[in-house]
């Protein structure tokens, strides 16, 4: 089985505390890690950019209409295309999520990462 994690930049996207992950892969934090190191290891300290869907018709260079293309900051990779109404959570926003459940209660943070190349950003917590 893949674990299909997201290697675009040289490590594997994924952080976490505890038992090393199935696929030995990752970068190890200590339990009370700010989430701001969380970000970084996790390899989710990178944009999501939205450019409109051009392409070329003869010696033109068309636009859709109503249609772009979200990219990644760091390497340019395109991650899909998205009509005007779709909303982006950034990555770090994915991480950010959990800044006061960790501050605040007795969560910790226990994994996070990014699968197929960054299309899917997850972060877990535990009570």
């Amino acid at each position: 089985m893949s674990h299909n994690l997201d290697e675009s930049t040289g490590k594997p996207a994924i952080a976490y505390v505890g038992d090393v992950p199935w696929h030995g892969l990752g970068q190890e934090l200590k339990k009370d890690a700010s989430i701001e190191d969380w970000i970084k290891e996790a390899q989710l300290d990178w944009q999501i950019l939205r450019e409109s869907v051009r392409y070329r018709f003869g010696d033109k260079i068309l636009t859709m209409p109503d249609r772009h293309v979200l990219l990644r900051s760091d390497n340019g990779n395109p991650l899909s295309i998205v009509s005007d109404d779709y909303k982006i959570v950034q990555p770090k926003d994915v991480v950010e999520f959990y800044r006061d459940l960790v501050k605040d209660s007795d969560f910790t943070l226990e994994t996070a990462g990014a699968l197929d190349e960054g299309r899917k950003v997850w972060a877990l917590a535990r009570s």
